[in-house]
């Protein structure tokens, strides 16, 4: 069985955004960094995430880009430990519907991983699954 963990497939550091700064903000970083999505600290750590979908919606429905990041985030965040295997974190996805996982060590933003990233991994997982 593939064996390989969140840690090693997982995008590090994570890209963060405060939850007091702006959607228009939280868009340029989006861009400048060419990232899908930002894990959105505060003073208690992980707050929310924002995701390009979340400023999409934000901007067809006419809403202030100058809204706080607070406002068009997802939250409450479904995280990872670095130590799980790639699957849990493919079946936590996938049980949650959602495409990225920020990446935590005792409570503490590592990374971030994806359905992206994963892809690479999972298809020889599956092999292995129904070889045995």
């Amino acid at each position: 069985m593939i064996e390989t963990l969140v840690a090693e497939v997982m995008t590090a550091p994570a890209s963060t955004i405060e939850a007091t700064a702006t959607a228009a903000e939280a868009a340029e970083r989006l861009r400048d960094r060419a990232v899908g999505s930002l894990v959105v600290v505060g003073d208690d750590g992980i707050a929310g995430i924002v995701v390009e979908s979340d400023i999409v919606v934000l901007v067809a429905e006419h809403r202030d880009p100058g809204l706080p990041v607070s406002s068009v985030m997802t939250t409450p965040v479904v995280v990872v430990e670095s130590g799980a295997h790639i699957a849990a974190a493919a079946e936590r996805m996938q049980d949650h519907g959602i495409k990225r996982l920020p990446v935590v060590d005792d409570g503490d933003l590592v990374g971030v991983v994806t359905t992206t990233d994963l892809a690479y991994y999972l298809p020889r997982y599956r092999t292995e699954i129904v070889e045995n």
